[in-house]
Order: structure tokens, then C-alpha cells, then sequence
């Protein structure tokens, strides 16, 4: 990796030359386990964290193990776009630990016992936001490394979560903005950037920013990562390294995606696998995220040493 020679490494004694960090950071489900826009409690994320990750052979017309989340989808099958249908599926998704209990399953103990430790982990921090990403905050200033956290919501929740992180940590977000159509705006200027170059040069010189995406842009765009989050990188610039961190990216270069990696220089898209392998972008394992304080640290600490 071209900033071979610039390595941190963030947990010991020595230290070197380092570049500037961009850190892009989603907020449901990357930063917070709670969705305002769709009446989500901490609750319900964690009881859907653990279907989605527990697998068993949930009855006898099973052959193998599947997730509990698929074995929903098998129970109750029709359209993804059947609104109450899918309110069906949330009601046993949300109140799977219950469910097991009720049955007096197997796993109940160890999912319980999951689900009880990162809810203590979430009600003792004292705010909504991850431990995690504090503990990478305070190891970043306390070896007196450069970077800027860039805040990535399509949800208004990512103006009060920098309210919340400069209340925890101190860090005042000297630009508020949004992406419309690509183009950024920030509401300190009338001023839209939209050559490639310009925005990258905003989101790299203006300090702490809370962005809030453009949705209709992207669902209009049927869900294709190029009208997703936009995410500007100059892999030429050796002072600066850029992150992306998103519960909801797709491994591999399919259409669909929520983020679209941009090259600053030529506008054009970079295929979103070179950016995984150099873990520039980052599909967040949420549960982990809540229960590993060093998650987010490690994860900067092995891109640095690729």
C-alpha cells in the first residue's frame, strides 16, 4: 500500500510519520443501535442482530441450519414490498430472545447471555453512540494522530449524534451539509461543490462534518451504488487516507450498493472490492462494533498496516 512507509501503529510505543484520516462514518447500525425514523429501539436491534446471526434448524422440515431471520422469511413468505407483511416478520424478529425462551431452546442461554451483555454495554455508556468509536477517538488524540470524522446519515439522526460526540468528546463539527444529487452544499455557504476535486478538498480541509445523504437520489437510482453515499478518494494524495464505515455494504461489485467510491481526480466510480480488500471500506458488523471496545481501532490498525 502507497502509505506503506507512513504506518501507525496504534497500540504500542512507536510511532511514525502518519497520514490525515477521513473518517466516513454511518450512523444507524454503524454508530447507534436505535433508529428514530423507524420506531426501532435498542431492543428490537439487538433481538434482529442475533436472528439474523443464530443459525439452527428451527423445524423439522429443516435439513440444515439456516438464521433465524431467513427461517422468518420461509414462515411467512411473500413480497419484500408487502408493508404489512413485513410488520409480520418484524413482530418475530423483535421479540426473538422471547421466542426462544418461550420454547425453551437450545440456545437460549448463550443468545440471552449475548443480548443482555451489549444491552448493559449500550445503557452504561451514557449516550447513544458506540463505545467503540470513543475508544478510537480517545487512542487517535491520545497519539496525536490527524483526522477528521465525517458523519453519514440519510437520517437527521446524524445531527444529533454530532451533538452527542461533541458533548462526549469535545469535537465541534465546524460544518453541517448535505449531498443532493451528488452535488454537497454545507450551511455555513450558499455555494454547491460538485466538481469531484472540490468536494474532496471540502470534505478533506474543513475539520468535523455531518453529512446528511440524499435518500430520493438513490432510491430513485434504484439502489445503485453510484447514486448511493458518495464516497471522493484520491488514492494519489499520500497525506491523506480515507475510510468509509457502513452496516449496509454489499462485499463485492454488484449494482446495488449504498456507498459509491469516487475517484476525486477523474469523477469516475472505483470498483468497491479494491476499497474492501484495502479496507478503505468497512462493512460494520454491528454486534461486534457494540461489544468489541477495540473494533473500530483494529479495524484502522490493519488497514494502516496493509
Amino acid at each position: 500500500m502507497r502509505w506503506t512507509l507512513a504506518i501507525l501503529i496504534l497500540i504500542g510505543s512507536v510511532t511514525y510519520a502518519e497520514p490525515h484520516l477521513l473518517l466516513n462514518f454511518d450512523i444507524n447500525k454503524t454508530l447507534i443501535a436505535q433508529d428514530k425514523a423507524t420506531n426501532k429501539s435498542v431492543e428490537d436491534t439487538l433481538n434482529q442482530l442475533l436472528a439474523e446471526k443464530t443459525k439452527a434448524c428451527w423445524d423439522d422440515t429443516l435439513l440444515e441450519p439456516i438464521s433465524y431471520q431467513r427461517y422468518v422469511g420461509i414462515l411467512l413468505p411473500g413480497r419484500e414490498d408487502d408493508l404489512p407483511l413485513k410488520k409480520r416478520r418484524l413482530e418475530y424478529l423483535n421479540h426473538f430472545v422471547d421466542h426462544l425462551k418461550d420454547q425453551n431452546h437450545l440456545l437460549y442461554q448463550e443468545v440471552a447471555s449475548t443480548y443482555h451483555t451489549a444491552l448493559n454495554i449500550l445503557q452504561e455508556s451514557g449516550g447513544k453512540v458506540f463505545p467503540s468509536f470513543y475508544r478510537l477517538i480517545n487512542e487517535l488524540d491520545k497519539k496525536d494522530i490527524s483526522y477528521s470524522i465525517i458523519l453519514r446519515s440519510y437520517g437527521v439522526e446524524v445531527f444529533e449524534v454530532a451533538e452527542e460526540i461533541k458533548l462526549f468528546q469535545n469535537k465541534v463539527f465546524s460544518r453541517f451539509g448535505t449531498f443532493r444529487e451528488g452535488k454537497l452544499s454545507t450551511m455555513e455557504s450558499e455555494k454547491m461543490h460538485e466538481e469531484p476535486y472540490a468536494v474532496y478538498e471540502v470534505l478533506r480541509s474543513s475539520g468535523h462534518l455531518a453529512i446528511q445523504d440524499d435518500w430520493k437520489h438513490w432510491v430513485k437510482g434504484k439502489m445503485e451504488g453510484k447514486y448511493g453515499k458518495p464516497f471522493y478518494i484520491d488514492q494519489e494524495d499520500p497525506d491523506t487516507i480515507s475510510f468509509f464505515f457502513d452496516d449496509n455494504i454489499y462485499l463485492d461489485d454488484r449494482k446495488e450498493n449504498i456507498v459509491a467510491p469516487i475517484n476525486a481526480k477523474t469523477g469516475e466510480v472505483i470498483p468497491i472490492s479494491s476499497l474492501i480488500t484495502s479496507s478503505q471500506i468497512v462493512s460494520v458488523d454491528t454486534l461486534e462494533a457494540i461489544l468489541d471496545e477495540n473494533y473500530f481501532l483494529d479495524l484502522i490498525e490493519k488497514a494502516l498496516k496493509e
